[in-house]
């Protein structure tokens, strides 16, 4: 598994956790995103399509963000920023005010810290996790992580050949019991229509 680490300015593609910790701990801004793949290639495009969200989402017109040229091939860690003004610091030596929400194909959590974050990750429970940081309370945090875990559950599986069983109740995290036979059963047999589907839904921009 490797590693992508954004913020609005900056990129860094990491091949290790440790290599991971050390962008983490560097970060111009607390305020950032992480997603993990199996390659480069794919966090290349989805490093493409956040910096397009981060650009045309910014509305501080004294503050505009600068686009990152990416590498056309990546085969290293590679960690790049898009201004001289955005200087980096350790944040180890700072208080952090926030939580990483964290959401994967198999459930949520959050993470207090850096360093609960990179340990989450070594323990390697999470299926392709998606980890992003607010400056908000524990309770705003955890309640992020659920719904882009219910989002993710339902951009991955049929609607009702699938269900989450999430009990509709507070939960500080959640893991699916179910999910490697959900799997086998994904790929065994996607449902009459679904490939359509997933066309409509990128003709629809959902």
């Amino acid at each position: 598994m490797v590693y992508l680490l954004q913020t609005e300015n900056s990129v860094a593609f990491c091949r290790t956790l440790n290599e991971l910790y050390l962008a983490l701990s560097n970060r111009p801004v607390t305020t950032a995103i992480l997603h993990t793949a199996d390659d480069f290639d794919t966090l290349r495009h989805l490093a493409a399509i956040s910096q397009n969200r981060f650009i045309e989402c910014n509305t501080d017109e004294k503050n505009p963000i600068e686009r990152i040229a990416l590498p056309t091939t990546i085969t290293e860690t590679v960690c790049l920023q898009n201004s001289e003004n955005s200087i980096a610091f350790d944040l180890t030596k700072f208080v952090q005010t926030g939580e990483w929400a964290v959401s994967a194909l198999n459930g949520f959590c959050s993470a207090k810290n850096d360093i609960e974050l990179c340990n989450l990750l070594a323990g390697g429970a999470l299926a392709y996790p998606v980890a992003r940081w607010f400056e908000s309370s524990h309770e705003n945090v955890v309640i992020a992580a659920r719904q882009n875990y219910v989002k993710r559950f339902y951009s991955r599986y049929w609607y009702d050949a699938e269900q989450t069983f999430l009990p509709q109740c507070w939960l500080e995290h959640f893991e699916d019991r179910y999910f490697h036979e959900r799997e086998k059963r994904r790929k065994a047999s996607l449902p009459e229509g679904y490939e359509k589907f997933l066309f409509k839904q990128i003709d629809m921009g959902w």
